[in-house]
């Protein structure tokens, strides 16, 4: 602090007895007549550059400042317990504590263009009693409070502000930093124990960039500019809002510098932070907390390492939050099976489905997302094998096939343009369910930061945190190795997975991942090994699957022994199995079987079997001994 923060705390008295005090310490007199015209005739007195004449003829040309205002801001500093001064800040619901934090100040008759390093052809004064608001020692702000409107606020003619508060930029370690437009809306994040910059306009925004591209902030930047009104055009249109229109601006320049940031509205109804905190202070607070904790959470998923306080997650609201974050997905379930759902919760985490060729995996995928779409969820679904036209009618047909077996077209028909009243219905209804999904095809050069960058633009452009799309990529495979990588196929599907659990972490996402299983695994029950080229899937994963023939069952004995001539039990020949395993193949339900490996949030072992119905892309729940499985015991074929 400076002597009057150390005054006050040796004398333990306010802020307007602390000037008063060390002002009669010092000589200096701050009553009577002549101490009123004191900060401006100060302001018209201080030296500056030789290159920059105070006369207001000579400012022909913008500049930025190379004045020294500290004396200046000193002096007025003792007039901010003023009445006048004292009212104003009292109305912005500013305290002592804060001004004082920020050198506010207060010039009965400031004149901001008429002072050193003021550019412009045209002089004309504009004294009126301004609170002043220091940006640096070259740059301040002077805020009219007479209530008039003209010249509300000025700075220097010509000079353009930078940020307001602009050190805390850099400053700040972990704690979010909310980026405001107006210096109130700043100064009103900070009264209530948070930190805040304000951009002041373009010039400020421009600078902002500039410092941004020269060097990242350990902080999370929070957008919070002003809920400005609607412009309307010149036939009534409304055409966007500019505080909007400003802040979606800001964010497009912060993502292309890869700086983390999140947009909040924390003045919630009203027109700004200050609005909002006059108005009402507690429902600020609030907001401006909700949006704190959201920005930690950001800014410890953009980090290589995390430290967390146990006694600050307690008790800065943090742990409350998390619950809260979980208990919203309680209730997410796949609808594929009685016994799946039983068990699993589709709570944000890294999942891998693993099958063999063949098996139906991307068909089971498809069934899947049909039913998440039924409950309303969002899916990006990342293709990088099949068209749009090959998933979509997979579905139309498994929904024909789920509704009425008597009017069914299989997915082969469909796509051949067979049509029907039934068909018609259901392309409608599917229409409608769809229109949170997204099917992205991609290409054998489609790698994994491909896929985070549409994932995160996607929910940017979506409402940002409150986007959360379930996230389908078919299949790890298919993706290509990172730009410039060097090594094997083992090695980049490593990296693959790693950049895929980053982004589910960072973004608090479900991800599913399909994979092929390894040759040997057509003739193993599943297990960890089956995952074919990579261990990290059983390290890294939240949730592990396997879909396997029905008959690999690992309590099957029957398929991986027979009876030996003397009674005992014998390795079944090899082809003998494949022999058994291509029956099953073809045959018509093929018996297929999910068995989960792995799953934080529930019981970790354990199976479901299905009727899968190839040519009507369709999964069926059946219980193990082949009775129906399905609502009111109904088989659909």
């Amino acid at each position: 602090g400076d002597i009057v923060d150390l005054y006050r705390q040796e004398h333990n008295c306010d802020i307007g007895n602390a000037f008063a005090a060390l002002y009669d310490y010092f000589g200096i007199t701050i009553d009577g007549a002549e101490s009123r015209t004191e900060p401006r005739q100060l302001a018209q007195g201080i030296n500056v550059s030789p290159t920059t004449e105070n006369a207001p003829e000579s400012r022909t040309e913008a500049a930025e400042s190379t004045a020294d205002y500290t004396a200046y801001y000193d002096i007025c500093k003792s007039y901010i317990n003023s009445d006048a001064a004292r009212q104003y800040l009292n109305l912005r619901g500013i305290s002592e504590e804060t001004a004082a934090a920020f050198w506010l100040g207060y010039d009965p008759e400031a004149d901001p263009a008429n002072a050193p390093g003021a550019m412009g052809n045209q002089y004309k004064p504009h004294p009126a009693p301004r609170v002043i608001i220091p940006f640096d020692k070259s740059h301040y702000m002077g805020r009219r409070i007479d209530g008039k409107q003209e010249y509300k606020k000025m700075n220097s003619k010509g000079v353009g502000l930078p940020p307001f508060n602009f050190k805390a930029l850099y400053n700040a370690s972990e704690w979010p930093i909310f980026i405001t437009e107006g210096v109130f809306d700043a100064l009103s994040v900070i009264e209530v124990g948070r930190t805040a910059i304000a951009l002041n306009g373009t010039n400020g925004r421009q600078k902002l960039i500039e410092a941004l591209k020269k060097k990242r902030p350990r902080s999370v930047l929070i957008i919070a500019l002003d809920n400005d009104p609607s412009k309307i055009d010149e036939n009534g249109k409304e055409i966007g809002k500019a505080g909007q229109k400003a802040a979606a601006a800001l964010a497009k320049e912060l993502r292309e510098l890869g700086v983390p940031f999140l947009q909040a509205n924390i003045s919630g109804q009203y027109k700004d932070a200050n609005e909002a905190l006059v108005n009402n202070r507690v429902a600020f607070i609030e907001a401006v907390k909700a949006a704190e904790l959201e920005a930690m959470e950001l800014y410890q998923s953009f980090q290589p390492i995390q430290a967390v306080c146990a006694s600050d997650y307690m008790s800065r609201g943090v742990y409350e939050k998390d619950i809260a974050y979980f208990r919203q997905y309680k209730d997410r379930k796949t609808g594929m099976h009685p016994n799946i759902d039983r068990h699993l919760t589709l709570y944000p985490g890294l999942a891998a489905l693993g099958g063999a060729s063949s098996l139906g995996k991307t068909t089971f995928a498809v069934n899947l997302i049909d039913h998440l779409l039924e409950n309303g969820e969002t899916v990006l679904y990342f293709s990088l094998e099949q068209l749009p036209i090959e998933i979509i009618t997979k579905s139309l047909a498994r929904r024909m096939a789920s509704l009425d077996p008597f009017t069914r077209l299989t997915n082969t028909e469909i796509k051949n343009g067979a049509t029907s009243p039934e068909l018609e219905a259901i392309k409608k209804e599917y229409a409608k369910q769809a229109q949170n999904y997204r099917i992205i095809t991609g290409s054998f050069r489609t790698t994994a930061a491909d896929i985070v960058a549409y994932v995160e633009r996607y929910r940017n452009e979506n409402g940002g945190d409150s986007c959360k799309p379930i996230v389908i990529i078919d299949y790890l495979q298919l993706i290509a190795p990172p730009s410039g990588f060097k090594g094997g196929i083992r090695e980049y599907t490593d990296e693959n997975i790693k950049a895929l659990k980053d982004m589910q972490k960072r973004n608090g996402l479900f991800v599913l991942m399909i994979s092929n299983f390894n040759r040997s695994s057509n003739y193993e029950p599943v297990s960890y090994e089956s995952f074919k080229e990579t261990s990290m899937i059983e390290y890294t994963c939240d949730y592990i699957w396997g879909l396997q023939l029905a008959i690999l069952d690992a309590e099957n004995s029957d398929f991986y022994t027979i009876t030996g001539p003397k009674g005992g039990r014998t390795e079944r020949p090899i082809d003998q199995k494949r022999k058994l395993i291509n029956e099953a193949q073809d045959a018509t339900p093929k018996k297929v079987e999910f068995v989960s490996l792995k799953n934080r949030n529930g019981k970790q072992f354990f199976k479901a079997f299905f009727d899968y119905y190839p040519k009507y892309d369709c999964y069926i729940a059946i219980e193990q001994d082949n009775t129906a499985a399905t609502k009111g015991g109904k088989r659909p074929f």
